[in-house]
Order: C-alpha cells, then sequence, then structure tokens
C-alpha cells in the first residue's frame, strides 16, 4: 500500500481565527492512497502549483507569495495542484500535510475542483474553479504543526 503527503517545504499556510476555512485542491488527489502489492510505501508528492484567492480582491493573483491563505470574510480559498505520475497502481487514498502558522479552532475543508488547469500565476478569485465536494477536513488546528 502506498500513501501520498503533501509537505511543502516552501509553503506555510496563515490560518486566522474564528473562520471557516478551506483549501482546495485540484482534481481528485487529496485524501487518496495506492495499493501495492504486499509492502507498504510512502510516496511524496509536492504540489506543481499553489496559489490562494481573494473576494476582496477579485482580480488579483497571489502565486508568487510565500504563504497559502484560507479566510472566511473576506473568502480568501488556497488552491494546491499535485501532478501525480511513476505509480504502479491505483490511488485509493493519500493524506495531505499542511503546515499552520496559527491556531485555528474550526480548522479547514479540502475539496476537490472538476479544473485542474488553472495556473499559478494567472489563477484570481473572478477566474477560480468552482469548489467540488467536500473530500476531508482538518478539525481544529494549532500553530505552529503540521495538520
Amino acid at each position: 500500500m502506498a500513501i501520498f503527503r503533501w509537505a511543502s517545504l516552501r509553503r506555510h499556510v496563515w490560518f486566522p481565527s474564528l473562520f471557516i476555512l478551506t483549501i482546495i485542491l485540484s482534481a481528485f488527489l487529496s485524501l487518496l492512497t495506492a495499493s501495492e502489492t504486499s509492502a507498504a510505501t510512502s510516496v511524496t508528492f509536492v504540489p506543481v502549483a499553489d496559489s490562494y484567492v481573494s473576494s476582496g480582491s477579485p482580480t488579483s493573483n497571489y502565486g508568487t507569495s510565500t504563504q497559502l491563505r484560507v479566510d472566511g470574510s473576506p473568502i480568501v480559498n488556497s488552491y494546491l495542484r499535485f501532478s501525480v505520475t511513476g505509480l504502479s497502481s491505483a490511488v485509493t487514498s493519500a493524506t495531505l500535510r499542511i503546515y499552520a502558522t496559527s491556531s485555528q479552532s474550526t480548522g479547514y475543508t479540502a475539496h476537490a475542483v472538476a479544473d485542474n488547469t488553472w495556473g499559478e500565476t494567472t489563477i484570481t478569485y473572478s477566474n477560480a474553479p468552482a469548489l467540488g465536494s467536500a473530500i476531508g477536513a482538518s478539525g481544529a488546528v494549532s500553530a505552529n504543526t503540521w495538520t
């Protein structure tokens, strides 16, 4: 069984308090695992694109920022896209790991999006893919920890 994790070495997520948070994942790559023949294997994928968008600045792009952000007012959503290649079997589950730099009692929810063609330096709130169904949630988040 292979387990997939996202562990960013360059991005940190800023969590404001008292807001419902949303992390958006492109396609179907959050919370999925691949089963291999007999032994458990761990494979790590890092995002090939990541950015956040804000309803407060609907035409601004934040793709060069070193942080991912989420908020409820104004609405701020983060997008992550992974390129999963070189697997010998189908993905059945994965683990998404996000490093939080602040605490948040309600946590965040991961959603799939149908359109994974968005660009890291071109995505804005105005052109961001619509949220799909929720595919996972973090629960409460503590500062300076991996979720």
